[in-house]
């Protein structure tokens, strides 16, 4: 991924664990999304929802930038920009 790792080893294991992250939250909207139970759907957005959105914010907090690497774009922004946008985050 070159320059969207991170640079120094302590960066690339950051990204790498908001990333980790990301594939649970990602995995836990795609389980309540498609599941073809509302039921599901409205406990995902009651409580895990609310959740992913908490440990996203202070992952973004921990470097004070736009970017979980602060001024430093990485591939990660991209993908949690993905799941906030498509789980509804933003409503």
């Amino acid at each position: 991924l070159g320059k969207y790792d991170g640079s120094t080893p302590e960066e690339q294991y950051f990204v790498d664990a908001v990333a980790d992250n990301y594939i649970d939250w990602r995995a836990a909207w795609v389980a309540a999304k498609f599941s073809g139970d509302p039921e599901k759907l409205k406990a995902y957005e009651a409580t895990a929802l609310p959740e992913f959105v908490k440990l996203f914010e202070r992952f973004l907090a921990a470097h004070n930038g736009p970017f979980f690497l602060g001024n430093t774009f990485t591939y990660v922004d991209v993908a949690v920009y993905q799941i906030v946008h498509d789980s509804g985050a933003l409503r």
